[in-house]
Order: structure tokens, then sequence, then C-alpha cells
């Protein structure tokens, strides 16, 4: 599986977890089964991405911590 937001930045991403999240919290009741599905499909794989570079961000930092 390829990682779709590769190209992206961390700004970019966290934005669009964000945009997410409001798309989920406002959907109607009358949309599709499968468009809300998809919605909140896309916000657990952005979640995913955002927490997975966030991670990637903080050891970063520590080992910067450690050599100084």
């Amino acid at each position: 599986m390829t990682n779709e937001y590769k190209s992206l930045t961390d700004e970019q991403v966290e934005q669009m977890y964000h945009d997410a999240c409001r798309a989920v919290r406002t959907m109607s009741l009358a949309m599709s089964y499968n468009d809300r599905a998809y919605l909140k499909q896309r916000q657990r794989q952005l979640r995913e991405e955002w927490i997975k570079r966030e991670k990637r961000h903080n050891m970063s930092v520590l080992q910067l911590q450690k050599k100084s």
C-alpha cells in the first residue's frame, strides 16, 4: 500500500485532518451511509498519518537534545 500523503507537508496533513474532523462533526444524517463511512475512514487515515509524523518529529527532537 502506498502512502498517498507522502508528498504533503506536515502542516498540510494536519490541516486536512482538522478539515476531516470538521466534516465528520457536521455531516448530515440524510447523507448516504457510504459517504458517511468514507468521511470517517478518511478521518482515521489522516489521524494515523498525523500521529506517525508527530512521533517521528518528537523522536528527531529527542535525538537532537541528546547530542547537545
